[in-house]
């Protein structure tokens, strides 16, 4: 299925063709920033550009790059952690110790208390220290499960951003071919317009045309000149919106090689609730709901972990001297080397962490209604652009028809008029009639390419 822009097949799931011809487009794209040279643009060379250049996709990116060390952060939580220490102390003054005199006689040793300086002045502490956790209640495995969480939520939310911006470029770029083929119809309308003047100025020099007619043909070619001057700047300004969304510099020329054109796409033959399954069951958002609840979850069972005690194992290697100058030696130092278990056991905390829970439970089933009525909005979605989908397929049909009709009436109406049987008021109005119909015909166009992009988006198909 899909689009086909002179041979170019816009297919359903095209980010991953997109992405096998990125290379190339970056290392194009470079040449075109640094010479500032006129590009030849198609849809799917505009797809990648947008994904390689486009800022929103590019920060979203960095999120995802950022919750990979988180999870790094919280993957090492398991590990052991071993510190080196080392401290130095200096004594200005040694603490006094009074100690009573086992000594004491009153004759020979008066002294009831003993006074002497305890320690040394310089004291030098180093060594390593490890500590481990045992059980913690799961905190360190709930901590870790949301952070792997948390990646895959930022992935989803960088899919779901290079959809938002695909939907944005291609719609974007189906305005830019809307806008020049509304330039083509209006030109080819002034040609024509022109083309009848000079016919009837010829009638009119031999004088089978009026005055009247004369005039009323030149002020038909003059009515389509501000169209088309209009019509150029509007050319001109979706032009632009295209080259933000690209990231491109606005002095690059750009050579559009597609052209709007109607190509029936399975989705037409498709029933709504298989859609609406494939919506539900691809689409980056709905991921990320329940990647959302989930983390929900898991801060509910993170959150009963501080009701559980927790164990830890800690050893310590340290070697101690002490002197009372600088001059420290091998020798100086002492090792002393012990472990510990320790369990800390939470009894009271004013219920706090019961509070703390009954928040995490209320979330969950909030959580749980905002995800039903999101579901239904997507439903809708897909619904909407299914059937502006069918819509818009139906009017390009019958406008195909009615288009078809309006160049035989301009055709004969010009064959009359030249043969004198009719008269020049029915040409311009076959003209105008068949200029309409023109319009309509690329506005319809438009509709149904626009639609088709709001139906893959809706599933996540782009």
């Amino acid at each position: 299925m899909g689009l086909i822009f002179k041979g170019v097949t816009y297919q359903a799931g095209g980010i991953d063709m997109v992405r096998k011809n990125l290379v190339a487009t970056v290392v194009l794209f470079g040449l075109i920033q640094l010479n500032a040279q006129d590009i030849e643009l198609t849809l799917e060379r505009a797809k990648a550009i947008a994904l390689e250049n486009n800022q929103e996709i590019q920060m979203a990116r960095k999120e995802v790059e950022k919750a990979r060390y988180m999870l790094v952060e919280a993957r090492g939580n398991f590990f052991p952690s071993i510190s080196a220490f080392s401290s130095f102390q200096h004594a200005w003054e040694l603490p006094t110790v009074i100690m009573n005199n086992p000594f004491y006689d009153p004759i020979r040793n008066p002294n009831k208390k003993l006074y002497f300086k305890m320690g040394t002045e310089n004291n030098l502490v180093y060594g390593f220290n490890l500590q481990l956790p045992i059980f913690t209640g799961g905190s360190i495995y709930n901590g870790y499960k949301i952070a792997k969480i948390s990646y895959e939520i930022a992935e989803a939310q960088l899919k779901s951003k290079e959809q938002e911006v695909l939907s944005n470029v291609i719609t974007a770029y189906y305005n830019v071919l809307f806008m020049r083929s509304m330039l083509k119809v209006t030109t080819e309308a002034l040609e024509a317009a022109e083309e009848n003047y000079r016919q009837v100025k010829k009638f009119y020099e031999v004088g089978k045309a009026s005055e009247f007619d004369l005039i009323r043909a030149e002020v038909q070619v003059a009515n389509y000149k501000p169209q088309l001057l209009s019509i150029k700047n509007q050319v001109k300004l979706s032009e632009d919106r295209l080259k933000i969304l690209l990231n491109l510099d606005e002095e690059v020329g750009i050579t559009y090689m597609d052209s709007l054109i109607f190509e029936g796409t399975e989705y037409l033959n498709k029933d709504l609730d298989t859609l609406i399954n494939i919506a539900i069951e691809n689409r980056a958002d709905v991921k990320l709901l329940k990647l959302q609840k989930e983390i929900l979850n898991r801060q509910v069972k993170l959150s009963i972990s501080s009701l559980m005690p927790t164990v830890a194992f800690t050893t310590n290697l340290q070697y101690q001297g002490q002197k009372d100058d600088l001059d420290f030696t091998s020798e100086d130092f002492f090792k002393s080397f012990n472990s510990s278990v320790s369990i800390s056991i939470p009894l009271f905390t004013g219920f706090r962490n019961y509070a703390k829970i009954q928040q995490k439970k209320i979330e969950v089933k909030r959580f749980d209604n905002q995800m039903e009525s999101f579901i239904r909005a997507i439903k809708l979605e897909v619904k909407t652009a299914w059937m502006t989908l069918k819509e818009a397929a139906q009017n390009l049909e019958t406008q195909q028809t009615i288009l078809e009709q309006a160049k035989e009436s301009y055709r004969l109406a010009n064959l009359m008029y030249k043969e004198g049987m009719n008269t020049q008021l029915d040409v311009i109005n076959a003209q105008i009639a068949l200029n309409q119909s023109k319009m309509n015909y690329q506005r319809y166009l438009l509709e149904y390419n626009t639609a088709l992009v709001k139906l893959l988006k809706a599933l996540n198909q782009l």
